[in-house]
């Protein structure tokens, strides 16, 4: 329980069906991680006061977990991931390493079963396992970001918001009197980094005395434009302004912290190779058809893949804008999500 909408009506949906729910909120980090912001552990402090205040109201035991080392993987994966000249998708990791791992291991501890969130997708139980389905409404879909779970996690766990609109949901809490819930601003940063991810990244390397990530900014032909602050300020295809001249980002060195710029923006391209590769249910036979999107707001298009040694090579009907290395590419059948893997 996050002391918000979601959560919320994810308990009196769950309540509505006939299950006895035990209330969870996670204690993902303090102040000190974000650089002493204690306007934000203030704000944290809020969000376990309004997840208790409504577990009372709705009779419901609630506990707090702590889980800042296990969140602590999360925070990592991320500025690893950026000062390698990366883009990752911190949520995607968080849910599988982080959340589902804290999940299933407070209710394994509690002696419960079932797990439940407010995230807005559907499981179908296909007989043969747990499948993953988007939500009804593709507006607040949240499947992409689930694509790292598997049958372990995915067994066990309700979404009861799958069939419904967020004006549904908002409309169900404000109607039990919880105006003080519904009222909220939806987040959309990243948890861990109120303040911006650069301010997040600079902090973590200033409290832990990584060396400076500065470096050059530098045309294909090697020639120096300018300096830059680290190249976690900048993702493929990021466009910038020097000697006024329009560039784009076209490749950040890991080794040598050097940004690398075009004077062309990027133009698509008919595949995309990838790792990590996560399924699941089978694995996708070689040649395979479904459809993959790269970002969660897209509509997926019709590609297939072809197994390398280390991932896979995505192939598209039609040349796609590729996202940046790091990402993930998320595939799907129709409404189920069949797995995924990151951009190489």
């Amino acid at each position: 329980m996050s002391g918000g909408v979601d959560s919320t009506a994810a308990v009196v949906l769950l309540q509505k069906q006939g299950y006895e729910v035990v209330g969870v909120t996670f204690d993902f980090f303090d102040h000190t991680d974000l650089g002493n912001n204690f306007k934000f552990e203030l704000a944290k402090n809020r969000v376990i006061d309004d997840a208790k205040r409504v577990a009372i109201e709705l009779g419901i035991k609630h506990y707090v977990y702590n889980a800042r080392k296990l969140f602590s993987k999360t925070s990592q994966y991320f500025i690893s991931e950026y000062c390698s000249g990366k883009t990752p998708n911190p949520c995607a990791f968080c849910n599988k390493n982080v959340k589902w791992r804290a999940l299933l291991s407070c209710a394994d501890e509690l002696g419960i079963e079932l797990v439940a969130t407010g995230h807005y997708a559907n499981i179908i139980d296909s007989g043969s396992g747990a499948q993953l389905h988007t939500a009804n409404f593709r507006a607040k879909d949240q499947t992409f970001f689930l694509w790292r779970l598997t049958q372990k996690e995915l067994s066990r766990t309700i979404f009861p918001l799958g069939a419904y609109q967020k004006s549904e949901i908002k409309q169900l809490v404000t109607g039990l009197g919880f105006d003080f819930i519904a009222q909220k601003r939806e987040s959309y940063n990243l948890c861990f980094a109120p303040e911006g991810y650069s301010t997040f990244i600079e902090h973590f390397n200033l409290k832990n005395n990584t060396p400076a990530l500065h470096g050059t900014i530098c045309n294909e032909a090697g020639e120096v434009l300018g300096t830059h602050a680290g190249i976690y300020n900048y993702t493929y295809g990021t466009k910038l302004k020097l000697h006024d001249k329009t560039w784009y980002v076209k490749q950040l060195g890991k080794t040598n912290q050097q940004v690398i710029v075009t004077d062309k923006p990027p133009e698509p391209q008919p595949e995309v190779w990838v790792e990590q590769l996560n399924f699941i249910g089978e694995n996708l036979p070689e040649a395979a058809a479904f459809e993959a999107k790269m970002h969660y707001t897209e509509i997926p298009v019709p590609a297939r893949i072809y197994y390398t040694e280390t991932g896979a090579r995505i192939v598209f009907s039609k040349p796609v804008i590729l996202s940046a290395p790091g990402q993930s590419v998320v595939f799907y059948k129709g409404t189920k999500l069949i797995g995924g893997g990151i951009i190489i």
